[in-house]
């Protein structure tokens, strides 16, 4: 005969309960669209490569060939670095394939950890972790030290640990 009231504070707290969005709050909401909108553009971008095939990327190389037989500019940073795009070119030929499914694989697994975050779940930031972790092995594991490569990974690298951080500001939020 005796009804389950709960608890003590159950009783008193006459406050409704937070919805997922207020719980989410803005903060959190505008990272996470900013990560889908990063990765719905990595992800077009790959998918774009794979439908144009490996003939636009030829035909890139032989244009920066030409302009390399022709002559070098004389100033040997600009010089190394046309070098080292046509290198990275043809390791894109070369690999065209694997390259662009590895890619896409490591922005779904990031779109997952997002997504999982924005229904604050805590595992989505330790899969996005793992995202940004195979993202720059990725690209060291296909490119090498090559020079224009360095450059791009020490970026995505940077804001890798921005993008982190900003998450990990928002854990809390976060259950499980």
């Amino acid at each position: 005969m005796m009804e389950d009231v709960g608890s003590a504070e159950e009783q008193w707290d006459n406050s409704p309960a937070e919805t997922p969005k207020e719980k989410r709050g803005s903060f959190l909401t505008m990272i996470t669209t900013l990560s889908w909108i990063s990765q719905g553009m990595a992800a077009s971008s790959a998918l774009m490569m794979l439908l144009r095939g490996r003939d636009s990327l030829e035909e890139q190389v032989g244009v920066m060939n030409e302009l390399v037989s022709k002559e070098m500019s004389g100033m040997p940073f600009l010089d190394n670095i046309l070098l080292d795009t046509i290198s990275l070119l043809e390791i894109t030929i070369m690999n065209f394939t694997q390259i662009n499914l590895v890619n896409l694989l490591v922005v779904a697994t990031g779109a997952f950890g997002v997504l999982l975050m924005f229904k604050l779940k805590k595992i989505g930031f330790l899969i996005y972790l793992l995202y940004c972790c195979a993202e720059l092995y990725a690209a060291y594991y296909f490119f090498g030290d090559l020079s224009v490569m360095v450059m791009s990974m020490a970026i995505t690298g940077l804001i890798s640990v921005v993008f982190i951080i900003l998450y990990a500001v928002n854990l809390k939020r976060m259950t499980e």
